[in-house]
């Protein structure tokens, strides 16, 4: 494994929020943009939900329902996923991260967009956070 000098290296987390309504079919969009200078390296995926009062939903509450999402790369024009995919089929429950096979190295200066289309619907909306897990690199 070859050396590497001077880099600088912090873990990092970046959260993406949305308020879910309880409209079937409904987008919902979050994007983040890189500094200039540094990449990203992704490594993790984790995700939590809320009820809309703020109470922490449980690991086995459908809350998340059918919650399908996609997370692109603005600078290659690349989708992490070939098509949306379901939260719940990447993530389970929420209580263990999904750990990308390969880590993906998004570019200082682009910006990473999440959608999260809910297609159920349902009677109360709920608050989710997506959090992309990895770590800040300077760029070379």
């Amino acid at each position: 494994m070859p050396e590497i000098k001077n880099t600088t290296e912090r873990l990092l987390g970046i959260p993406f929020d949305f308020e879910i309504g309880t409209t079937a079919g409904a987008n919902y969009v979050s994007k983040v943009t890189i500094s200039s200078g540094y990449d990203f390296i992704w490594e993790e995926l984790l995700f939590s939900s809320r009820t809309t009062a703020g109470v922490p939903d449980s690991i086995l509450s459908p809350s998340i329902r059918d919650v399908l999402i996609n997370i692109r790369d603005e600078f290659t024009g690349k989708d992490m996923f070939i098509n949306s995919v379901y939260l719940r089929s990447i993530a389970g429950y929420g209580f263990s991260p999904f750990i990308l096979p390969h880590p993906y190295k998004f570019r200082g200066g682009t910006t990473i967009t999440v959608t999260v289309t809910d297609k159920y619907g349902g009677t109360s909306g709920f608050h989710l956070q997506i959090l992309l897990f990895g770590k800040y690199v300077v760029s070379k």
